[in-house]
């Protein structure tokens, strides 16, 4: 076909000027870059005058109906036409609601970016783990396992199994605006010129640790990396620890009847004794010079002194403002220089200056080694929903973000908040929004990955329970005889009931009192199977949309781990096994796993001079 030139897009091959009078209809270019997305959007929504938007309706009609023929006889030619589809579609949006677009005026995209549509990786089988670059409209959902999802375009006959390891025409675990993964991408592996610092929020599955030690290894080019972030038990598994002597006492953001500030983490050890310690040890590869600590402390006029000292030596003591201040920054942050050759810090508190009513609250240290090119913060509570950051945080944790000035905000939530029985997914959408925000006012430099929650099951708590394992479920009793008598059996009940089985004699004896024939057990089983919680899918899709409308990429590890019922796979799969028999928490090699996809979607990508297919 030859090229004409067009007043409304360089970008467009056409048959005839779809801006002057007689206007046929568009024919998509084969190859459409992706960098020239943004400026077709921008030309297709408001390149024509008013005047010519009846002619652009029909146009739009007969270019919907090649489009899809074409993607009905020719799969790849399908696929490369998918950008334009979503223009179409944008357009069509456009000229119903008089040119608005929901999605522009976010302060964290640029409006062409607004106007993008959702770009979603999936595992390119073929290729040996790259990964494809599949377009979708901005604002249209991509279909998803949970919700009995049907596959888009021409292949929107043919339903996706459950469980089914992604939407093979086109959904994938990654997703997110094409400027907003490209530079997501240029962050991860482009030039860097200082240390990669990225601020880490979450639960229990980020306490854990290992996702974000196998993201920081995966981004790091020398092997150096500082331990960043550190408390007392948080995070777990890292190369650096606080103990505490006693008179500490721990205040989280968790338990309603600690008051006062929480700092960054949601965790802050008070204290009101005098010569208490607190003391960071730094394990594994430790350099021997030039190792900086910053000592984090709720700072308030009369607050209790103290010192911070390695090696023997004084190396800052820290008075309170004085009481005339005033309102000062409530976030104190002293740092110092190690001696050579030390791996500790002991901070120790100092007698006030008036008797009684003084004390000191410590948040963390963070650890910055020299020469490393990545610093990661975990900041996760096992148990945190997204309404522990936005209700009882306060004016410290902005304060931390702001001077950390993180490259990478990564905020993994969810779980918990399927666990309420109240959970109004709409207002979730709006407080998962808000709470982006809030960290995004804070550090506008950074860029954004919002992970998902994982699989999540449910079923009947009574199931495979013996009288006397009722009797303590039913009566919520607790103590080390009660759990133990409810992990006995609890392997089975998991992943193979028949394991419970107990033969006495010719007799099957069977473990539950209202089973007593082969055929009642196999009934009883299949009652007893495990589901993906419901509300899960409506979960994803609120997450979605927020971290979309909010210019964060967003990583669906439902789907990357198989969708349905995934959970039970992982965990009771041959060993190594890639989550716990709680059927909530991965193990420590599911969480690795979670983190390769990550790395391998962030790597796979081909954003620049992408040829639309």
């Amino acid at each position: 076909m030859a090229e004409v030139k067009s007043q409304c897009s360089p970008f467009l091959h056409r048959s005839r000027a779809a801006c002057a009078p007689g206007a046929g209809v568009l024919a998509p270019s084969i190859a459409l870059p992706i960098t020239l997305v943004a400026p077709l959007f921008t030309l297709l929504a408001g390149g024509c005058s008013s005047s010519d938007q009846d002619r652009l309706q029909r146009d739009i009609a007969t270019l919907k109906e090649d489009i899809h023929e074409l993607g009905r006889s020719d799969r790849e030619e399908g696929r490369r036409i998918a950008q334009l589809s979503g223009a179409v579609r944008q357009l069509e949006d456009r000229l119903g609601d008089g040119g608005g677009s929901a999605a522009a005026g976010s302060p964290f995209l640029p409006p062409e970016a607004a106007a993008l549509p959702i770009i979603r990786l999936r595992p390119d089988g073929q290729s040996g783990g790259s990964y494809t670059v599949l377009g979708r409209p901005a604002g249209q959902q991509a279909p998803h396992p949970a919700a009995g999802a049907q596959r888009p375009g021409p292949w929107r006959n043919s339903p996706m199994a459950p469980g089914e390891p992604g939407d093979q025409a086109g959904a994938g675990p990654l997703s997110g605006r094409a400027p907003v993964l490209e530079a997501l991408q240029r962050l991860a592996f482009g030039n860097r010129e200082r240390p990669l610092t990225v601020v880490h929020y979450g639960d229990s599955h980020s306490k854990a640790s290992a996702l974000a030690d196998e993201l920081r290894r995966g981004l790091s080019r020398s092997g150096r990396i500082s331990p960043g972030y550190v408390t007392r038990e948080h995070p777990m598994l890292w190369e650096a620890k606080v103990s505490s002597s006693p008179g500490w006492t721990r205040q989280n953001w968790l338990a309603t009847r600690d008051t006062g500030s929480f700092g960054p983490l949601g965790i802050a050890y008070l204290t009101r004794k005098a010569g208490t310690t607190l003391t960071l040890e730094l394990t594994g590869a430790v350099p021997l010079t030039g190792i900086e600590v910053t000592a984090f402390y709720h700072r308030t006029p009369g607050h209790l002194p103290f010192q911070l000292a390695s090696s023997g030596r004084t190396l800052a003591r820290v008075k309170p403002p004085p009481r005339s201040a005033g309102a000062v920054p409530p976030l104190g942050a002293t740092m110092v220089t190690l001696p050579s050759g030390a791996r500790t810090l002991e901070l120790t508190v100092l007698k006030g200056a008036q008797r009684g009513g003084q004390e000191l609250r410590v948040f963390g240290f963070a650890t910055r080694y020299p020469g490393a090119d990545v610093e990661w913060d975990v900041l996760a509570v096992g148990g945190t929903t997204i309404n522990h950051p936005l209700l009882r945080s306060d004016e410290t944790l902005p304060l931390y973000l702001s001077q950390r000035r993180p490259d990478l905000l990564v905020v993994w939530f969810g779980t918990n908040s399927l666990l309420e029985p109240d959970l109004d997914l709409e207002r979730y959408r709006q407080r998962f929004t808000e709470l982006l925000e809030r960290f995004q006012a804070a550090a506008p430099q950074a860029q954004c990955l919002v992970v998902g929650p994982p699989d999540l099951l449910g079923r009947e708590i009574s199931c495979f329970l013996d009288r006397e394992q009722r009797r303590i479920v039913e009566r919520k009793l607790r103590g080390r005889k009660a759990e133990a008598m409810l992990a006995h059996g609890r392997p089975a009940r998991r992943c193979n009931p028949d394991d419970l089985l107990r033969r006495q004699g010719k007799k099957v004896v069977y473990p539950v009192p209202e089973v007593r024939t082969a055929e009642e057990w196999e009934r009883y089983k299949q009652g007893c199977t495990y589901h993906t919680v419901p509300q899960l899918a409506g979960m994803i899709t609120a997450q979605q949309q927020a971290a979309y409308a909010r210019g964060c990429a967003y990583f669906d590890t439902f789907l990357f781990m198989g969708g349905n019922e995934s959970m039970q796979r992982w965990a009771c799969a041959e060993e190594p096994r890639l989550a716990l028999l709680d059927l909530v928490h991965l193990s420590q090699r599911g969480y690795r796993k979670v983190a390769q996809g990550i790395l391998e979607a962030l790597r796979g990508m081909q954003l620049e001079g992408w040829q639309g297919g």
